[in-house]
């Protein structure tokens, strides 16, 4: 299942994941912490293959490039890479800023979807493997670039400003 824009809260469990492959994609959700604990954990269907769903929160990201004014920059160039490896997440991510030097806005085609974290599961529930994500994010217009490394995308709908230089 995917889920965006969602609100957990109040729950004894905001999801348990026990009997499925995939698990589920939490975009731009947000969550309390159950009174239970969230179920999450492995298991071996009838045909003796081992089941792993994962929880895969994900933030639609928008990059606001300015000029060393601080002036919108259209048409920069804003290439985004994710600074680890995992199956799923793509490697090298390049778009355009519209007009008011932004890439593409939450919800709309194009828009920069970042995966925050995956945790895993694993035999023991309270034990899930837990991997996050940080990216290097590059803007270069006029034959001016600046970058920003170590991205980390926590909050939703998040906007990241880049200045280039003069």
């Amino acid at each position: 299942a995917e889920l965006t824009d969602c609100v957990f809260q109040g729950n004894d469990r905001n999801w348990s994941l026990t009997y499925t492959v995939q698990g589920v994609v939490l975009v731009d959700c947000e969550w309390d912490a159950p009174r239970l604990g969230d179920l999450q954990q492995t298991w071996t269907n009838r045909a003796g293959k081992l089941q792993v769903p994962k929880v895969i929160v994900r933030r639609q990201t928008v990059v606001a490039v300015q000029d060393a004014a601080g002036r919108p920059v259209s048409g920069a160039e804003v290439v985004c890479q994710s600074e680890q490896e995992s199956d799923g997440l793509p490697p090298l991510r390049k778009m355009k800023t519209d007009a008011q030097g932004r890439t593409p806005a939450p919800g709309t085609p194009g828009v920069l979807l970042l995966t925050d974290y995956i945790r895993t599961a694993a035999a023991d529930p309270a034990s899930p493997a837990v991997s996050e994500y940080s990216y290097t994010l590059t803007a270069a217009a006029g034959g001016k670039t600046a970058r920003m490394e170590k991205y980390r995308p926590a909050q939703a709908a998040g906007v990241i400003s880049i200045q280039l230089p003069e």
